[in-house]
């Protein structure tokens, strides 16, 4: 009998370790960001792809930090024309890469790249592997996002929400990843240097402007489409539903909960703008109280955080701009995020208004290199690696049937673009708007405000 206690005793001891244990280690997760340093090198290795580690990432068991930028292609001094349609296009690339590696960015997330051509544009895609492919040998990670699609069908006044158009993002899905990289032979979905997917972000509040959904609508959207990336892309890669504003409307209709806490969705992604955009911290209801609340979902829940966009207008002037960014900047790495990626990394310079970020802006250029030492805890020793594969690689390729992987090479032709320079896309009449009532406030007289798009 006394056996049988001191078993029944041993045994509720092991219950209680392990229960210490399970939120040890949950805790231990959250903190990781505080306790490990981000990587500065990253070295890209076929069959490793990056993991949510509790709130953090990481490749090949190292933590990584994601210091980044959109790139939609706009136009400006220095910088090569052209557009993802275009045949001869690698030079502008080229030039945008550059760009990538002097600002220290290790995430570069591709747009707008497909909203006025075909989905699967032949063209448009062969850009997209040679951008790929180059990234990953600069040691850049690159976030796929499909959000063009949903502009795609936006444009011809297609609802991208409704559950008809369920058949035409499944193509794509299936279409992405298995796409075979015309410069290195890798599919899609074994690529190592794609961090994540991402499908649609900014979806505007039920009820409101066109397109939009009902609450269960969201989210059996999300659902579909992360349940089918998900299935075609094998498990390898994250996924995310995409930055979401709105969120401190108790009236938006969105489930941001229920979103971010599908099964196949490890990352809490949002936006952040304000209402007024010449007023981007005090007037900014994303940065004020979207973002805490969405931090304390993401803590409570144990998934990695997301700044998938944040921007500032030229107009507020170089001194200003650069003063908001740091503010937003610190904010997101206070509250623990562990992606930032700014819109836009581009040459514009336009007298009217965007929100391009480069050297013609000195003191917003400077703080924008700035972001990724204080991101990573330093930029020294900051450098670029080529994929190695060895014997028990190719080995397995072969087993299962898979194409060796043929490098990119790194030193491209240059290409002469002689496409027309295209004008800035600017943003979705909601973009800036954490109210229902404070949309984006352009006016019709803005130099680009008869060009707009969603993200």
């Amino acid at each position: 009998m006394l056996g049988k206690f001191k078993l029944v005793g041993l045994g509720a001891l092991l219950l209680v370790l392990v229960g210490i244990i399970f939120v040890s280690r949950s805790k231990d997760s959250q903190q990781y960001a505080a306790s490990q340093p981000c990587a500065t090198t990253i070295t890209f290795s076929p069959g490793n792809f990056l993991k949510a580690n509790g709130m953090n990432f990481t490749y090949k068991g190292q933590k990584v930090c994601l210091y980044g930028a959109t790139i939609y292609i706009s136009s400006g001094p220095g910088a090569p024309g052209g557009s993802w349609t275009s045949t001869n296009f690698t030079s502008r690339m080229d030039w945008d890469l550059a760009m990538a590696q002097k600002a220290h960015l290790n995430f570069i997330r591709l747009t707008d790249y497909s909203s006025n051509s075909t989905p699967e544009n032949p063209i448009v895609w062969k850009n997209i592997d040679y951008f790929i492919a180059q990234a990953q040998q600069k040691g850049i990670f690159i976030l796929m996002d499909l959000s063009s699609y949903a502009n795609h069908l936006k444009n011809q006044h297609i609802n991208p929400y409704d559950a008809s158009q369920d058949s035409g993002w499944q193509q794509l899905i299936t279409f992405l990843a298995n796409r075979v990289n015309t410069y290195t032979n890798v599919t899609y979905k074994n690529t190592p240097n794609i961090a994540f997917y991402s499908v649609k972000g900014e979806v505007n509040p039920v009820g409101s402007s066109f397109p939009s959904s009902t609450t269960q609508g969201y989210l059996d959207f999300y659902k579909r489409t992360t349940n089918g990336i998900y299935a075609a892309d094998g498990g390898h890669h994250l996924i995310e539903a995409g930055g979401l504003t709105h969120l401190n409307q108790s009236n938006s209709g969105i489930p941001w909960q229920q979103i971010f806490g599908l099964p196949h969705v490890n990352i809490a992604s949002i936006h952040v703008y304000s209402a007024n955009r010449l007023d981007p911290i005090n007037g900014s209801n994303d940065l004020n109280k979207t973002l805490p609340m969405v931090v304390t979902w993401a803590q409570q829940n144990n998934k990695p955080l997301d700044l998938q966009e944040y921007g500032l207008v030229n107009q507020l002037g170089d001194n200003a701009r650069a003063s908001a960014m740091k503010t937003i900047q610190s904010s997101a790495i206070n509250h623990g995020f562990q992606s930032i990626v700014y819109w836009n990394l581009g040459p514009e310079t336009t007298s009217g208004y965007h929100y391009d970020v480069n050297p013609n802006y000195p003191l917003t250029w400077k703080q924008f290199m700035q972001g990724a030492t204080d991101f990573y805890g330093t930029t020294q020793n900051m450098n670029t690696s080529s994929p190695t594969y060895d014997f028990w690689y190719y080995l397995r390729n072969f087993q299962k049937g898979l194409p060796f992987v043929k490098q990119a090479s790194t030193t491209p032709t240059p290409a002469i673009n002689n496409d027309k320079d295209h004008d800035r896309q600017d943003l979705d009449n909601d973009r800036n708007a954490s109210d229902k009532d404070n949309d984006k406030n352009s006016s019709s007289t803005d130099k680009d405000a008869d060009f707009t798009t969603t993200h």
